[in-house]
């Protein structure tokens, strides 16, 4: 049985670890929002470029633009993922 302050870091090992663990979704969805904004800024501003019309896509609207293409390949997994078989 661990005394003391032998019994104290192996809590707070525990506890690091959890944390850890706990963090590590935040990390995998930061580090996936950074990879798929950039491209679909990229294509916004090139799609922008060859507009016949000439409507400027500001940041913003490519923001939205953004956005709106995560939740349509978000909903396109999740759809797939209940039609896959067992």
């Amino acid at each position: 049985m661990l005394v003391g302050p032998a019994r104290s870091h192996g809590l707070a090992l525990i506890l690091l670890v959890l944390f850890m663990l706990a963090g590590l979704p935040v990390a995998a969805w930061l580090d996936l929002h950074n990879l798929t904004e950039t491209p679909l800024l990229r294509q916004a501003q090139d799609l922008n470029s060859v507009s016949a019309a000439g409507a400027a896509i500001t940041p913003a609207t490519s923001s939205a633009v953004c956005s709106l293409r995560r939740a349509r390949h978000r909903s396109c997994i999740i759809t797939r993922a209940f039609r896959a078989p067992y």
